[in-house]
């Protein structure tokens, strides 16, 4: 059985978490990690950075879906965290086109198909917004239409709704 990679703990008490670890992780620099002391020694876990804000990233994704009639889902940087009407889809990861794409602001894509997730979950067009903190980028809010792009008058709702997740982050 093999014991994995073997790290030394500098003198502030660090370790390097190895990049292909970190990969397959999908664990980006700044994204929160829980440690939990176990039996047999630590665990290390990637924690969401919306955590605690799934039921009002929820209930804000479900107020807009059902205002503009578009799938709406809160996403953190890897994962979908939040998707009313949608639960197949939270938890699953994010696709890489749009994990590149959400390097930008706030958005809006009216391509036929957009692929949302690596299970292969698309829709036609797609609305971000990100999800600040204190000029920290923790997640976004995404919109997609069934049969058509969302429209554009929907984008001051969505970024709305990110600014005020984003102002409840520092309660959570």
């Amino acid at each position: 059985m093999s014991r994995g990679i073997v790290r030394h703990i500098d003198a502030l008490g660090r370790i390097v978490i190895p990049k292909e670890f970190r990969r397959s992780l999908r664990i980006r620099e700044n994204d929160p990690v829980e440690i939990e002391g176990t039996e047999d020694g630590l665990r290390l876990r990637k924690v969401s950075a919306l955590k605690g804000l799934e039921f009002y990233a929820a209930l804000a994704a479900d107020c807009l879906g059902r205002r503009t009639g578009c799938a709406v889902m809160a996403a953190d940087q890897a994962l979908i965290c939040a998707a009313p009407g949608r639960p197949e889809l939270e938890g699953q990861a994010l696709s890489e086109a749009l994990r590149e794409t959400l390097g930008e602001d706030l958005f809006r894509r009216e391509e036929i198909s957009f692929p949302l997730t690596e299970a292969g979950f698309s829709g036609v067009g797609l609305c971000a917004a990100p999800i600040r903190h204190l000029g920290e980028r923790y997640g976004f809010l995404l919109m997609t239409g069934e049969k058509s792009p969302p429209p554009e008058s929907a984008l001051p709702l969505l970024e709305f709704a990110a600014d005020l997740l984003g102002g409840l982050l520092g309660e959570a």
